[in-house]
């Protein structure tokens, strides 16, 4: 038997990578694929992130309709906009519903969300992130301050959405400028190529984002996994949303108008210890850490591939129970 993998662009084995060769079966990338792809006889499960396009989720309906165990990746955070507003090809756009029989949730708070969801109960399972299994990034020894800014890839998803978005790095460069004319600080933006060019900043998505991180010693970013990634970082971390949009990961900083701005700055820079406390506290609540994510994850893999095998031994129905990990 053999696991197939949908994953139609290459760019992102990084989220099966390594875990993937640790399960207990052989295992193929599915690269071309149509709506009508149809694995063969010798699928046991079939594992994607890609639920987004009417293709894999044609593919992804019919092998649950033929009880082939589907295991789908959570990648990220939840992002309201990305969620609610924007106008996505498929009627079920993120997870609503799930369209498998499983979920690799990132942690306990996107699990308490999608479970809200009809159709989603029993679906969730707490793994992680493994690709943050080896997320490694130094304390910074800079001899000044810097603060990182990041923006989303797509950072909005319609007129009204670009315009507050824009403004409110428009906000940040005025701040920003102000900033460094008293202060030894250093900014770097991490934000897409189109907000760079109507701001008038360099930018670059290219670095990897350890070596930004490890250059920096705060970060102000749009709702993002970059959030988790910077409080896993143990930097300092603002939430910079004009949108007032629910966030479904908090931050102990949020930067909603251009007044909060310098204020919040010197604030990362000098933060209290409250605001890192909380600030762990929503990074335990909203990514497991407290053991591998590669491991569950192949545990659950292993386990759905399990559960399916003897559902075909048997002729029963494929019935997965509610919680195939334990709490982590």
């Amino acid at each position: 038997m053999t696991a197939f993998i949908l994953l139609r662009n290459p760019i992102n084995s990084h989220l099966y990578a390594p875990w993937v060769d640790l399960i207990d079966t052989p295992y193929v990338y599915t690269h071309n694929f149509s709506n009508d792809w149809i694995p063969t006889d010798k699928c046991s499960i079939l594992i994607t992130h890609d639920t987004y396009r009417p293709e894999p989720c044609a593919i992804i309906e019919r092998c649950v309709k033929n009880d082939i165990p589907v295991l789908i990746l959570s990648d990220g955070i939840l992002e309201y906009r990305n969620s609610w507003i924007q106008k996505h090809r498929v009627e079920s756009g993120v997870f609503n519903p799930i369209l498998g029989h499983k979920l690799a949730c990132i942690g306990n708070s996107q699990i308490r969300f999608l479970k809200s969801i009809a159709r989603n109960r029993g679906k969730c399972e707490n793994v992680g992130l493994p690709r943050l299994d080896n997320f490694m990034v130094k304390s910074s020894l800079l001899d000044s301050s810097s603060v990182l800014i990041c923006s989303s890839k797509t950072p909005w998803f319609s007129e009204n959405d670009r315009n507050r978005v824009l403004q409110s790095f428009i906000d940040l460069k005025e701040a920003v400028d102000i900033f460094t004319k008293d202060h030894e600080v250093k900014f770097k933006w991490r934000i897409s190529n189109e907000i760079a060019r109507l701001i008038g900043v360099k930018t670059c998505f290219d670095q990897p984002l350890e070596e930004d991180l490890e250059n920096s010693s705060a970060v102000i970013t749009m709702p993002s996994t970059v959030m988790l990634d910077s409080m896993y970082a143990k930097r300092p971390v603002a939430l910079l949303d004009y949108t007032l949009s629910p966030h479904y990961v908090q931050a102990a900083w949020t930067v909603s108008s251009k007044h909060q701005m310098l204020p919040i700055i010197n604030e990362l820079l000098d933060p209290p210890v409250a605001k890192i406390s909380f600030q762990q506290t929503v990074l335990a609540d909203a990514l497991q850490t407290k053991e591998s994510a590669s491991g569950r994850m192949v545990r659950l893999v292993n386990e759905m591939i399990e559960i399916g095998g003897q559902a075909r031994s048997t002729g029963q129905k494929l019935n997965f129970p509610h919680k195939i990990l334990d709490s982590e």
